[in-house]
């Protein structure tokens, strides 16, 4: 946890050790609904095949948001950006997996779609993490260099001074894995996956300037040296571990309804699961920002939902065991697995107070729950000016809430 915390610097949120998880995240100080919370940084996104060419490389825009259109892709590896101004800023992490990345996906038939997808979040998250140790520092258009131009300053939002967290590193990664078979499963399809992954991005690395990048983190200093030097560096391991956050830690994004790629946000691994949740999120171009839903109280727990909160609570409770390996114990799941008319028949008072927790439940779910079952963000929270596009919710068929 030592390393996740220090991404979480200058927000409004603190990771702490709770009882029944290894860490969780509690509230800095009092916080009005609506106020920002934390702003993270991407170790790593990937997009579908089928989807890469409609979302921008950097800034992560959908090319139907604003009249977003994809001008520029690179005919090597098939990264596409919605501008000069977006290739440029992301250039330097191109420019390290673009090689590696057309030989991964030259191999996807064999690979399979799993193990394809994974190497080449990989490969962008040992890109991304580390253009800054393996490159110099270039003049963005600006004039800030590429590295202050992904870190914006601190702006006020939601009436509180907020930060973005400090960019991610293989590091926090690591940190934050929760490897499938550690909740108690057996080895699954997507461990073999996540073994196979490994082994492509090694094996295709070496020959592009990939490993030179991911060696600075893992001692290796990031400067000048030979490739196979530098792919000792990255070993299997640390890759397969590092895989490991990619199925219980992504956030996905979304566009009329379907899932068209993912991103891991270390900062954001903090969160633990409510189906009640006091923390919303969103995309807000290459961003994961999260907003309170309700008044917060210094040290008050935060919580995310998991889940699709439009499905029944026996359907919750299955992808909760089954995926993240806990029940959830909140007040919806609680109320939620009460026979109502049981509980009336044997005492009123108790089924008069369920009644209470049901209503609640339903004014709860009017005020922040998307009709697709995605937890919204209060209306007031609105991006910086020029800020990218938003996405809202799953279905993008509903507006944010007031």
């Amino acid at each position: 946890m030592i390393a996740r915390a220090q991404l979480l610097v200058g927000s409004s949120i603190e990771a702490v050790h709770t009882l029944h998880s290894e860490v969780g995240a509690v509230a800095a100080g009092a916080r009005q609904r609506g106020d920002c919370l934390l702003r993270a940084h991407p170790a790593g996104v990937v997009f579908k095949f089928s989807q890469e060419a409609s979302w921008c490389r950097w800034c992560c825009r959908h090319s139907t948001a604003r009249g977003v259109a994809l001008t520029t892709a690179c005919e090597t590896c098939g990264a596409t950006w919605c501008s000069a101004d977006c290739r440029h800023r992301g250039e330097a992490a191109h420019t390290l997996q673009c090689a590696a990345v057309a030989a991964i996906k030259a191999a996807a038939q064999a690979l399979g779609r799993d193990a394809t997808l994974q190497a080449r979040w990989a490969c962008d998250l040992i890109a991304s993490t580390h253009a800054d140790a393996a490159t110099q520092p270039h003049a963005h258009p600006g004039g800030a260099s590429v590295e202050t131009a992904v870190q914006p300053a601190a702006a006020a939002v939601g009436g509180v001074e907020d930060h973005s967290e400090p960019l991610p590193r293989l590091t926090h990664v690591l940190d934050m894995v929760q490897v499938q078979e550690l909740v108690g499963r057996k080895p699954s399809k997507a461990c073999k996956a996540r073994t196979t992954a490994a082994r492509a991005v090694l094996q295709w690395a070496p020959d592009s300037r990939l490993c030179r990048a991911g060696g600075g983190d893992a001692g290796g200093g990031g400067g000048e040296g030979s490739a196979a030097a530098a792919a000792a560096a990255i070993t299997f391991e640390t890759l397969q571990t590092a895989l490991g956050a990619l199925p219980l830690n992504s956030f996905g994004f979304y566009r009329d309804g379907d899932n068209c790629g993912s991103g891991v946000y270390p900062a954001a691994s903090v969160f633990n699961h409510s189906c009640s949740p006091n923390v919303g999120y969103r995309h807000e171009g290459r961003m994961l920002v999260f907003y309170a839903l309700t008044e917060l109280r210094k040290g008050e727990p935060l919580f995310i939902s998991y889940v699709d909160l439009s499905t029944p609570f026996v359907e919750r409770a299955d992808v909760l065991t089954e995926q993240w390996g806990f029940k959830c114990g909140c007040v919806r799941c609680v109320t939620e697995r009460v026979d109502i008319d049981v509980v009336a028949a044997e005492d009123p008072a108790a089924a008069a107070a369920v009644a209470d927790k049901l209503r609640w439940i339903a004014e709860y779910d009017a005020a922040n729950v998307c009709e697709c079952g995605t937890v919204l963000v209060p209306s007031a929270c609105q991006p910086e000016e020029g800020g990218a596009p938003v996405t809202d919710c799953q279905c993008d068929s509903q507006t944010l809430v007031t």
